[in-house]
């Protein structure tokens, strides 16, 4: 029962220590308590512990935790931004509708951000989602807030370079991209991101160890196998190692539609025509209001450049 007293007296000492280094907001937070309940916080771990795996089913747990917690404690404004993050991403990975799917993601960080206007999660957040929606002006004006806010969020660092790298700034971009990894040297996903900031830079050689040693780190990440195919596939003219790549991928997320759209585009880009349109038809099938399924399905006759997989994904 004790334990958010020890978690207070933990952060005050803390930001004892570093409040030079801390901002007012820092320390406010600091000193705050998100929720008082500890079986909404246990819940709102645990979801955070699956969303970090970024892989369908992990997506679909966090989900079920997130809303466990909101049930528990109906204010807890920390697992209200957490479900729109976890909705949003499952527009990438789990094929639900982009459009619906969104809309209750805005929702759900809406109502985090009636609760607490300051976390800088929740502002993150709403930058995250302008991101999902190719906003990336206005993603990086409101992902910039959440990192002014709390300078060691390794997501909003992260996001924040996505958002300049739809804009093309790929100095500033790298930058984020880097401090995030820096912050959370042990996340695939953002680690992913790093390589990728390096792929848009055109620095391939440094890309491709970047991946290795992700993949070293994490063997179960699906999203560096994917981004270490495109690099293979469409940076160093390294097909077939991109194909044996991208179907690790799939098998590490079977429930993935991008995964499985993005080895069909691999398949017709070596030739092997009947397995490409064998899995665009499987893929149709099973997600057919997905965006990835709708992406993928004119493959015949379009050129294969226009099918998904570019390294600017919803991370």
């Amino acid at each position: 029962e004790n334990i958010f007293a020890i978690q207070s007296e933990l952060a005050a000492a803390i930001a004892g220590a570093l409040k030079a280094a801390l901002s007012p907001v820092e320390q406010a937070r600091a000193a705050a308590m998100p929720t008082q309940s500890l079986e909404a916080w246990e819940a709102y771990q645990r979801g955070r512990q699956r969303m970090a795996k970024r892989t369908s089913a992990g997506l679909a747990e966090a989900e079920k935790f997130f809303r466990q917690a909101i049930a528990l404690d109906p204010k807890f404004a920390l697992a209200h931004t957490a479900l729109g993050d976890t909705l949003r991403l499952q527009t990438e990975y789990s094929g639900k509708p982009l459009e619906a799917t969104l809309v209750e993601a805005d929702e759900a960080i809406s109502r985090a951000l009636e609760l607490d206007a300051n976390l800088a999660e929740t502002w993150a957040s709403k930058g995250g989602l302008a991101v999902s929606r190719g906003q990336f002006a206005e993603a990086a004006r409101l992902l910039r807030r959440a990192v002014e806010h709390t300078r060691n969020y390794a997501h909003a660092h992260q996001w924040l370079s996505l958002a300049l790298r739809g804009s093309g700034r790929s100095e500033e971009e790298f930058a984020h991209a880097e401090r995030a990894g820096q912050l959370d040297p042990l996340s695939a996903i953002v680690r992913t991101n790093l390589c990728d900031s390096l792929e848009f830079a055109r620095r391939y050689d440094e890309a491709a160890a970047c991946h290795e040693r992700t993949i070293a780190i994490d063997p179960a990440s699906a999203m560096s196998y994917f981004s270490s195919a495109m690099l293979d596939a469409y940076a160093r003219n390294r097909l077939a190692d991109a194909v044996a790549l991208q179907e690790r991928a799939v098998a590490l997320d079977t429930g993935s539609p991008r995964l499985q759209a993005v080895l069909a585009t691999i398949l017709l880009d070596i030739g092997d025509v009947p397995r490409a349109k064998q899995l665009t038809a499987s893929l149709v099938e099973q997600w057919p209001a997905g965006h990835a399924s709708n992406m993928a399905a004119p493959i015949w006759p379009i050129p294969s450049a226009t099918v998904p997989g570019t390294s600017l994904g919803v991370r």
